[in-house]
């Protein structure tokens, strides 16, 4: 007996592969991705006219996706831009050395010949030099998984302030997040899950958002009034005004702190030098960062994007872990990977269920501080004033200062070299 062909279930052409039991031939396939993601971006109204937008790069497969989402997007516009884009890297070269891992090509290379091509500002951060020797003094890959990740976070949020963004776009698919929740949740630190996860309750402007593929869109808007795209037009303007304010308010908030940090006790901790900086952030400004950061990738499998990549011709960089090279489950972020892969496989929909769970969580309604390490809002009883670095998180003290040296770990976090 001949076998039934199977059919794209869009233009009813053969199919090569499918999304979620659904078949599609490869065009249809990559519209299909790029219509998830701009869903997402709508329904969260993620991007304005005028915005400033910076991308969290690091040359993995989610974030390609989502770089050459973004990309078509001013292809269609024909160079007309809506938003300003601008390409954070932080460089692994460090972890890698760590690691012991030689590539025959050294990792910003190979992402600066992937970003290249795009010409977009592309903005190299580095990891502290005294980070390497910090990880090789902790023998448990958790905490450096969590110091790690606690860096990284205060190179984006410093280059979310020098350059006044107005929304920060993190690469992480449905996976990374399943893993990031359970994880959060496993240490103890499920209070902040509203804050760092989710996105559907800060829509903090209240006005429309930029629409992406406005092309397929053309009945909405025809419906749309002359006398609306006026109002929104003033009110891009004045948005941008407010915006501006802000950030000189937050600037001379930090020239405040940093008169005022001269005066403290982290001057008996720390070396001063004429080449070094000190690096505080106020509650206006971690608060400013985290309103502004958006996960668009979240409804997209792992599997879908490396199929994307594939139809698309496109080549991620291998981005180095500490977990690699390491027995199965030496981390909690590994024994949370190996969950949410049984969960998945069993039946997909109990991973969207998690993330559906974040995304209706509140804040808590009580009195909160912020951890000056890892900057999570927590209750006022789970916060201690740790020397020398302030208020200092239950969870950061017990678990990450008792096993790391704090001078040295002082100095990569308040010195810039």
């Amino acid at each position: 007996m001949e076998k039934t062909q199977k059919i794209c279930v869009k233009c009813k052409r053969k199919a090569y592969t499918k999304s979620r039991d659904i078949l599609f031939c490869r065009e249809c396939y990559i519209k299909n991705i790029q219509e998830k993601i701009r869903k997402e971006f709508n329904s969260k109204q993620i991007i304005r006219g005028g915005d400033k937008v910076l991308l969290t790069f690091s040359g993995g497969s989610s974030s390609l996706v989502l770089l050459d989402f973004l990309l078509e997007f001013h292809k269609i516009k024909k160079g007309k831009k809506k938003f300003d884009l601008d390409i954070l890297v932080i460089d692994e070269t460090l972890i890698e050395e760590t690691l012991g891992i030689n590539r025959p090509k050294a990792f910003i290379e190979e992402i600066t010949d992937l970003v290249g091509n795009y010409k977009e500002k592309l903005i190299v951060k580095k990891y502290p030099n005294l980070l390497k020797n910090l990880l090789e003094s902790i023998k448990k890959i958790s905490v450096k998984e969590d110091l790690l990740e606690i860096i990284k976070t205060r190179i984006i949020i410093e280059t979310f302030l020098q350059g006044n963004y107005t929304r920060v776009l993190l690469g992480d698919c449905a996976e990374r997040l399943g893993i990031r929740t359970i994880s959060m949740i496993s240490k103890g630190r499920g209070f902040a899950l509203t804050e760092k996860l989710q996105s559907d309750t800060r829509l903090q402007r209240g006005k429309s958002g930029l629409r992406l593929f406005p092309h397929e869109e053309k009945n909405h808007r025809e419906n749309d009034d002359s006398n609306s795209n006026e109002k929104e037009k003033t009110n891009e303007k004045e948005n941008v005004e407010i915006i501006s304010e802000e950030n000189n308010n937050n600037n001379n908030n930090n020239n405040n702190n940093n008169n005022n940090s001269n005066q403290s006790e982290l001057n008996e901790n720390i070396p001063q030098d004429s080449n070094e900086k000190i690096h505080e952030f106020t509650d206006t400004d971690i608060n400013r960062y985290y309103e502004s950061i958006y996960y668009p990738m979240k409804s997209i499998l792992r599997m879908d994007l490396l199929k994307y990549l594939v139809y698309r011709n496109l080549q991620p960089v291998h981005v180095p872990r500490l977990s690699t090279l390491k027995p199965p489950r030496s981390s909690m972020d590994q024994v949370c990977f190996d969950f949410i892969q049984a969960v998945s496989l069993e039946n997909i929909s109990n991973l969207f269920g998690i993330l559906r769970c974040v995304d209706k969580l509140r804040p808590l309604e009580i009195s909160s501080k912020r951890c000056s390490i890892c900057y999570d809002l927590v209750p006022i009883d789970k916060i201690e004033n740790v020397l020398p670095f302030g208020n200092c998180c239950v969870y950061c003290k017990n678990y990450i200062l008792s096993v790391c040296d704090s001078d040295l770990f002082s100095k990569i976090l308040f010195l810039e070299k």
